[in-house]
């Protein structure tokens, strides 16, 4: 019955992406001394992932900041999916809180919760800023290890306020 659920989830989200329009694109800084790249995968998503040299306590774990679009025209159904299939994937997870905020101009919504995906890795502490323009998704995805997240907010405010949406 699961794999039937998931199959359905996906062919929704498939024909879903299949209709909207333009892709987005995005401008963002990352923070003096941090390594970027960025990559265009096939199918047109484009993705930038920062990290900082050697920030976190937890020598395994590289703290990082992911900014990506998707061409997606729902904010709602991506949202609700996406924390669906987290909650129901993960080893752990527990959500911290939800809200909005306006940056820039853009009223990005927020999700932040502690996640572990694997029983064999270590606790994480995420929070997700959302953007749903034009059939576009923009998703700033902060990833540290637990308990480091209000140490790294600064960084993160850093990203956040250089992102913007290239029309």
């Amino acid at each position: 019955m699961r794999s039937l659920y998931c199959f359905f989830i996906s062919f929704q989200l498939f024909m879903l992406a299949s209709c909207s329009s333009e892709r987005g694109d995005f401008s963002v800084k990352a923070p003096d001394g941090w390594t970027v790249s960025d990559s265009i995968n096939a199918r047109g998503m484009r993705k930038v992932r920062m990290h900082p040299p050697l920030y976190s306590k937890t020598p395994v774990f590289v703290n990082n900041i992911i900014v990506s679009a998707l061409h997606f025209p729902s904010l709602y159904v991506y949202r609700s999916t996406t924390l669906r299939s987290l909650k129901s994937d993960a080893a752990y997870f527990a959500e911290k809180g939800s809200g909005e905020v306006l940056i820039n101009g853009y009223r990005m919504e927020w999700e932040h919760h502690i996640i572990r995906n694997k029983p064999s890795e270590g606790i994480h502490e995420q929070k997700v800023y959302f953007i749903g323009d034009k059939g576009n998704i923009y998703q700033v995805v902060c990833t540290t290890a637990k308990g480091e997240m209000d140490v790294f907010q600064f960084r993160i405010d850093e990203v956040l306020q250089s992102f913007r949406i290239l029309k």
